[in-house]
């Protein structure tokens, strides 16, 4: 689990079905997000 912090924090599990990209140079992940897992 990576936990992402801004204005809110963010639980993302690292599994194959959510995380498609990792940039470690540019510090940047590209995700699907599970259903839900933004809701407010």
């Amino acid at each position: 689990v990576w936990v992402v912090q801004g204005d809110k924090e963010y639980l993302i599990p690292y599994i194959a079905d959510v995380v498609q990209e990792v940039d470690v140079s540019g510090r940047r992940i590209q995700i699907t997000p599970l259903e839900g897992m933004f809701d407010e």
